[in-house]
């Protein structure tokens, strides 16, 4: 009994793969974080809305802009900050990237971002995991957890 071989061409092998890579579903995983580990890493954690939304000169990132209606962590005076959020417009796309919407009210727990020369804002904040921002109806839980503890 004799074995036949079919010769691929590594054009042929370049389609297949290609074709199999597109048709796969990819989403980003993230760790899920404790209410404490969000606190012990964000510089600033606010109760606020998510006012307005303006596209940076960058294009790559947007800036959101929360009204704050209660500082937990942070400087008590700020009424307002920036987050930076990736922006729709820009050509490479992340399965990681957290987009938000104009109107989403609830906690934020932030990092400081370092800001380069290209942004016009002096101080940008981060959401960049998905418990970094929650919805208004797990506010009250979360409050009476963060109001428990004792401040640095």
């Amino acid at each position: 009994m004799g074995k036949t071989l079919i010769k691929v061409s590594s054009w042929t092998n370049i389609v297949i793969l290609l074709v199999f890579v597109s048709v796969l579903e990819v989403s980003a995983m993230w760790a899920k974080m404790s209410v404490e580990e969000l606190v012990k890493r964000s510089n600033l954690i606010v109760v606020g809305e998510l006012v307005s939304i303006k596209t940076l000169t960058s294009r790559q990132t947007d800036s959101g802009k929360i009204k704050i209606k209660e500082v937990i962590v942070g400087d008590k005076n700020l009424k307002e900050i920036f987050i930076a959020i990736p922006s729709p417009e820009r050509a490479l796309k992340s399965s990681t990237d957290i987009t938000y919407k104009k109107g989403q009210n609830g906690i934020w727990f932030l990092r400081l971002k370092e800001t380069g020369s290209q942004i016009s804002i002096d101080t940008l904040y981060l959401a960049d995991h998905p418990q970094r921002f929650q919805a208004k109806k797990n506010v009250t839980q979360i409050l009476q957890y963060l109001h428990s503890q004792p401040q640095p």
